[in-house]
Formats: C-alpha cells, sequence, structure tokens
C-alpha cells in the first residue's frame, strides 16, 4: 500500500477506532454495575458537542499545548503504523503527554495543578516499564522497529507472548495506566469531583478539550 495513502488511513481511521473502544468500554463499565449505560456512539456525541462550545482558555498558551499533544500524538501513531522505531514512538508519546501536563502546570488553578503533578509521577512510573519492555522485545528479536519485530513474529512459530510473558504483564499494567483505568485515573478522575474536578483537564474547555 502506498505510505502516503497508509498515513492518510492512519489519521482518519485512529480517532474512530478510538472512539468506538471507548464506546464499547462505558457500555461494558456500565452493564458490569448493573446499568444500561451510554450509546456506543456517545464519545463522538461528546467530542461534536465540544466542538460547538465557545472558544474559552486560561490562557493563550493552553492552546500551543493543545496543538502540540494534538500532533505528537498523531505521529507517534504514524509513525507505529509504518513500523518506526519503538523507542523513537515511545519518545514521540512522552513528548505528547508532557505538553498536556505544562497546559495545566501553565494555570494557577490549584485542581489542575495537583492533576498535572500527578500526571507526571505517574509518567514517571510507566515510562521506565515502557522501556524495559521494549529492551526486551530487543533482546529476542534484535531490533526496536516495530517492522522488523512483526517480520520476526511471522517467520517464527512461537508467539512473542510466550517467548516474553513478563513484558506482556507489564505491558497491560501499562495501558491500564495509560487508559487512566481505576485505580490509575487519579491525575484525571471525575468521580472525586470535590477533590480535583477534572485533574489534569480541569481548565481545558470546548473545543481544547475535544482535541485532547
Amino acid at each position: 500500500m502506498n505510505t502516503t495513502l497508509l498515513v492518510v488511513l492512519a489519521i482518519v481511521l485512529a480517532p474512530i477506532i478510538g472512539g468506538l473502544l471507548s464506546g464499547i468500554d462505558r457500555k461494558i463499565t456500565a452493564r458490569v454495575q448493573g446499568r444500561f449505560g451510554p450509546p456506543i456512539l456517545q464519545p463522538f456525541y461528546d467530542v461534536f458537542k465540544l466542538l460547538g462550545k465557545e472558544r474559552f482558555f486560561t490562557n493563550k498558551v493552553q492552546i500551543v499545548y493543545v496543538i502540540t499533544y494534538l500532533f505528537f500524538a498523531m505521529l507517534s501513531f504514524v509513525l507505529f503504523v509504518l513500523g518506526q522505531d519503538l523507542i523513537a514512538i515511545i519518545f514521540v508519546l512522552t513528548v505528547g503527554g508532557g505538553a498536556v501536563v505544562m497546559g495545566a502546570l501553565s494555570v494557577r488553578s490549584p485542581y489542575s495543578q495537583i492533576g498535572g503533578q500527578r500526571e507526571i509521577l505517574q509518567m514517571l512510573a510507566y515510562d521506565p516499564l515502557l522501556l524495559i519492555a521494549v529492551v526486551g522485545m530487543y533482546v529476542v528479536t534484535g531490533s526496536f522497529k516495530v517492522s522488523e519485530i512483526a517480520a520476526w513474529q511471522m517467520t517464527n512459530a512461537t508467539p512473542l507472548l510466550y517467548v516474553l510473558p513478563l513484558v506482556f504483564i507489564v505491558l497491560v499494567e501499562v495501558l491500564t495506566i495509560k487508559m487512566r483505568k481505576s485505580p490509575f485515573d487519579i491525575s484525571a478522575c471525575h468521580h472525586g469531583h470535590q477533590e480535583i474536578v477534572r485533574g489534569v483537564h480541569t481548565e481545558f474547555s470546548g473545543p481544547y478539550l475535544a482535541l485532547i
């Protein structure tokens, strides 16, 4: 497939797939809790609603951080689809996450400040784990590149999961933190309203919150 077409498809399909997965996750969570839950397309409704709201920001620097986050988030996914270096992808993801934190810390709101600090702690917790997992893959496959790791898997009958079970466990834990699933949702928790409101996202609103 043409590289340009592949990149365009990745950029277009990524938010669609992400929104659907988020909707399915919310539906399953609701059913487990004995509720009917929102429709699967609810994340898209939320985004469209936010995009239609007034553009309000505490300071203009926040706009820069939101755009930075969006750019690096898309870049990391494109690099992954193109089979590039995992170390570079992790670095790009970290820079994007750091942009959100800087946006939260750029305002004087105590809720945003606390959320930003907690987000930094979580990043410091899972980034080293990600690097360790990637190094483990390198030891087995001899490469950091996604394409070469996939090629190794295609030429070996034994799944990489069986070769590196601990790495799989680490990745599951990292994804739990990265996706802010309980109990690792403290930096952007929407349950403890009286404590940190929306944590790291407190001072983002309207279209800017939708982009995050």
